[in-house]
């Protein structure tokens, strides 16, 4: 009963990690609810709050931070940050975006603890699992996504040209469908569900309407972090049977290359626009983020040591790029194990795709959001990039690194042993 209890818990919270925001979002606007209303948002977040700590309550035994590298990194990220945020909302009036509470709560109830119970989750019990819902329920937020807005994009409504809605912006819902593809893709290759006709077919249609929304939404982030993903799974994935099917999209949009601009064209997605901007450098978003960036790097090195705001006091925002907002607000004492921890995840996300081995999704999505926390989010807010870091962190090496290694020592340890 505990056992199957644990397993849903663990389930739904991984599935809410990614498509609860997109199912509310998209309720609150197919139900016509007030864009004023902030109560659905609220009652989500805190119904994952507490399947967090239920997940926590659970793995009990297991939570021990200060036993591993990452969790000491952990820490010593989190008690600098809880510093700068006292420091700017309680001992001084660094005039900032949110109401200051916004900023301790944010950060404790969206990222921190679910990074602890994340990264203390028992996945491997339940990675079969965990993989078809959350494809079946991205597939179901992304659909649900194009309903919502189907209205817009039939009068031409789109803002400047890309998907979103009163509550998300077109870079979340860009990431719906970036994470989408990046499922389907996984589960229409892997041998984690071979065999599966139904899930295969599914996976077929994830892909198709992930990348939809990823065109509707336009937005650079997200069309960067997916071009990179799919490129490391096919550099690692050697299968035949793989390089196959890749030949047959690629011939499938050469020949059908002038319908699908055409659609690009019709719905109004200014995606292809925002590119071509982006690589000739007339793009003012782009330009504008820059500036902040600058300005978060010359707040850091005004204050080097501890940083020196929550937010770049130029724009009054977060600077788009989480790791140099992690120096600029944490300094050095901060910084370095926040970078710290995204080294270590990298390294383990690599191996595991290197290694084409069972949580192989969990290393793509992972480095998806880590690539997207280059061009936007906050660390307060960025919950996708803790959650799937902590996954990371959970699952370990790669069982066949671990025993190449083992293998490695025990033959050194016979060398030695001859001298």
């Amino acid at each position: 009963m505990t056992l199957n209890l644990k397993k849903r818990v663990t389930v739904i919270t991984y599935v809410l990690s990614l498509s609860g925001l997109a199912i509310v979002s998209s309720i609150v606007e197919i139900l016509n609810i007030s864009t004023d209303s902030s109560v659905p948002f609220i009652l989500f977040r805190l119904l994952f709050l507490m399947l967090s700590v239920v997940l926590i309550a659970f793995n009990i035994q297991n939570v021990k931070l200060i036993n591993s590298i990452d969790g000491l990194l952990f820490v010593a990220f989190v008690l600098m940050y809880t510093l700068r945020i006292l420091l700017d909302t309680v001992f001084f009036t660094t005039p900032l975006r949110l109401p200051s509470y916004n900023y301790i709560l944010f950060a404790y109830g969206v990222c921190f603890i679910p990074f602890i119970a994340f990264r203390f989750s028992q996945i491997k019990l339940f990675k079969r699992e965990i993989v078809i819902a959350l494809l079946v329920i991205l597939l179901i937020a992304s659909v649900f996504v194009l309903i919502s807005v189907l209205d817009k994009i039939q009068s031409q409504e789109f803002r400047n040209g890309r998907l979103s809605n009163d509550k998300f912006s077109p870079i979340f819902l860009g990431h719906l469908g970036a994470s989408l593809f990046v499922m389907s893709l996984y589960c229409f290759f892997s041998k984690l569900i071979d065999g599966n006709i139904y899930v295969k077919l599914v996976s077929i249609l994830g892909i198709v309407v992930g990348m939809i929304v990823v065109i509707m939404a336009a937005s650079r982030g997200p069309i960067l972090s997916l071009i990179i993903v799919a490129a490391v799974y096919m550099f690692y994935y050697s299968s035949k049977k793989f390089f196959i099917y890749l030949f047959c999209v690629f011939a499938f949009g050469f020949i059908f290359s002038g319908e699908i601009f055409s659609f690009i064209d019709v719905s109004g997605s200014s995606a292809v626009r925002r590119l071509e901007r982006m690589f000739d450098g007339e793009d003012e978003s782009g330009s504008i983020r820059l500036d902040e960036w600058d300005g978060a790097i010359d707040q850091f090195v005004d204050s080097p040591l501890i940083g020196n705001s929550l937010e770049e006091q130029k724009y009054h925002f977060y600077p788009h790029n989480i790791y140099l907002e992690g120096f600029m607000s944490t300094g050095v004492i901060g910084g370095m194990p926040f970078i710290g921890l995204l080294l270590m995840a990298m390294y383990r996300a690599f191996k595991h795709i290197q290694y084409s081995s069972e949580y192989t999704w969990v290393a793509l999505l992972f480095i998806q959001y880590a690539i997207a926390s280059f061009f936007s989010g906050a660390i307060y807010s960025n919950g996708p990039y803790w959650y799937f870091m902590a996954s990371v962190f959970s699952i370990g090496l790669p069982t066949r690194l671990v025993d190449s290694r083992i293998i490695f020592k025990r033959r050194l340890l016979k060398m030695y042993s001859r001298f």
